[in-house]
């Protein structure tokens, strides 16, 4: 964790005391999409739960608990906008909060955010603003536009790839920023994380976070899934872990590339069987769902086997 970044969000946090905050709550949400006909899908229980959810739940915790934030009361809540029941506990959230926030910090997070799903996350974000919530948006449906219309590729084998253009954001982002709705774009293990945390708290967040580099994730904390997220999962030991990041192919339909790059970046398979075993031990059995970008590609697959 960078020290400038760790300094800026402890003097933020004492900031928010002064201020007469005394809790942080942050709500990590997976939006849903729209039908065709404008419905919003929903379901009474979905066969995994959303891998993002479980790595933005791990590193709020980590950078919360490392920095010692005793200062103030703060809780991480993850909930599933396709799930009937989430749905309806986010909507009693909205009206208690409405009632009284004075002395709440609300950051509402929409993770993973797909691009069918970008549209949701929007309608969803200014809703919660409305009862002052700092709302941010993440995920290919944000980081897919902005590294090959903006950015742009630097890549030696697509030469013909588009170099970006600069002088305007895609139109679906500037809207976004257009709405004072937080746009990050990268990976959050990196240090643009922390300090956009830290400029949350003092109450000076910029609009668009680039987190350039894949961080290295073999040094990262697993992702662990908050005690109660899979409750609405069918076989409620059903999880899933992101074991390695990146493709080295050069496929021009798919946007991982674009986004987590052609080094293929894994996790520590000691560490990733130790979750394993640790999740065995809680249910009584584990069946997890690897999320990799490219499982055969990842040279420690075989290890990890």
């Amino acid at each position: 964790m960078d020290t400038s970044s760790t300094i800026r969000v402890q003097q933020g946090a004492e900031r928010l005391k002064r201020d007469g905050i005394r809790r942080v709550l942050i709500y990590l949400i997976r939006p849903s999409s729209y039908l065709n006909k404008g419905y919003v899908r929903i379901f009474k229980r979905v066969m995994l739960p959303s891998n993002s959810a479980a790595v933005m739940y791990t590193q709020f915790r980590a950078v919360l608990g490392q920095l010692g934030f005793n200062k103030l009361e703060w809780d991480i809540k993850t909930f599933d906008d396709a799930i009937k029941e989430d749905r309806k506990k986010l909507r009693r959230i909205q009206k208690d909060l409405n009632r009284c926030h004075a002395d709440t910090l609300l950051i509402v997070g929409f993770v993973g955010v797909q691009t069918h799903e970008l549209p949701r996350a929007r309608d969803l974000a200014l809703r919660w603003q409305e009862v002052g919530a700092t709302t941010i948006i993440g995920g290919f449906g944000v980081s897919g536009p902005l590294r090959t219309l903006y950015w742009g590729i630097e890549d030696n084998r697509r030469k013909n790839f588009p170099k970006g253009d600069r002088s305007a954001l895609p139109p679906e982002i500037q809207d976004l920023l257009d709405h004072n709705i937080i746009v990050f774009d990268g990976e959050a293990e990196g240090p643009q994380f922390v300090e956009m945390l830290g400029d949350i708290f003092h109450g000076t967040p910029k609009l668009l976070y680039y987190e350039a580099e894949g961080p290295d994730i073999a040094a990262a904390l697993i992702p662990e899934y908050p005690p109660d997220h899979l409750r609405y999962v069918i076989g409620t030991t059903n999880s899933t872990i992101d074991e390695s990041r990146g493709c080295p192919f050069i496929c021009s339909f798919c946007s991982i590339i674009n986004f987590r790059g052609r080094d293929v970046r894994s996790r520590d398979p000691v560490a990733i069987v130790e979750h394993l075993k640790e999740t065995a031990r809680k249910h009584g059995a584990a069946y997890v769902f690897f999320t990799s970008d490219n499982f055969p590609r990842n040279r420690r697959s075989r290890e990890i086997l």
